[in-house]
C-alpha cells in the first residue's frame, strides 16, 4: 500500500521495490506459514554439523562434512557455498563478532573468518591434532575449544591458545555462562 503495507498471499520470498520523487529502494520479505521446524535447502549434499546465526535471524553459517561451510544473508532462503581450504569435517561454528567467526573440526582444524564467512583462514596458533568438536566464545577475547580429552582456552581473541587435558575422554560440547564458569559434556 502506499503508507507501506505489505501483505501475503503466499508462503515465498519476494523483492519489493518503492520508488518516487527520484529515490527508490528495495526489501527483501519472506513469508513462511508453517511454525515450528521446518526443511531449507542447503546448497551441499554434504552433511552439516553445526551452525551460528546472527543476532539480526537473517546472517548464519553453517560447517559439517569434508571441510563444508555454507553462508546465509536471508535467513536461510538460500546459502552459499564457501571455500574452507580443508578436507577435515567440521563440526563447530561460533562468532564473535558479525564479521569474525571460527569453525573447528576434525585433525585438529581451526578456522578463523574476518569477514562474516566469506573467506576462512586456518588458525596455526591453535595447536591440536585431536579431533575438535565445539569451539564458544564469551565476549570477543574469551574462548574455548573442546574435543577428544583436550580444552584449549584463549584470553586475547585467539592469538594465544592454552591446552589443558582434563580428562581422556572425549568432550563434545562445552558452554560457559562468564569468563570464569563453563561446563563441557
Amino acid at each position: 500500500s502506499s503508507s507501506g503495507l505489505v501483505t501475503a498471499v503466499s508462503e515465498g520470498v519476494a523483492q519489493i521495490i518503492a520508488a518516487g520523487n527520484g529515490a527508490a529502494d528495495t526489501a527483501i520479505v519472506f513469508v513462511y506459514a508453517q511454525t515450528g521446524w521446518y526443511v531449507q535447502t542447503s546448497n551441499t549434499g554434504n552433511a552439516l554439523e553445526g551452525v551460528f546465526f546472527q543476532g539480526d535471524g537473517r546472517r548464519g553459517v553453517a560447517v559439517g562434512a569434508s571441510g563444508t561451510i555454507v553462508t546465509t544473508a536471508n535467513a536461510g532462503a538460500t546459502w552459499t557455498v564457501r571455500t574452507s581450504g580443508t578436507s577435515s569435517a567440521l563440526h563447530s561454528v561460533w562468532f564473535t563478532h558479525p564479521d569474525t567467526g571460527w569453525a573447528v573440526g576434525a585433525a585438529g582444524v581451526a578456522l578463523k573468518t574476518v569477514n562474516g564467512g566469506t573467506t576462512w583462514t586456518r588458525q596455526t596458533q591453535v595447536i591440536a591434532s585431536e579431533n575438535l568438536a565445539c569451539v564458544r566464545w564469551v565476549g570477543l577475547h574469551h574462548g574455548w575449544i573442546v574435543g577428544n580429552g583436550v580444552v584449549l582456552r584463549t584470553t586475547n581473541g585467539g592469538l594465544n591458545w592454552t591446552r589443558s587435558s582434563p580428562t581422556a575422554n572425549a568432550l563434545n560440547a562445552v558452554g560457559f555462562s562468564d569468563v570464569s564458569n563453563g561446563w563441557a559434556a
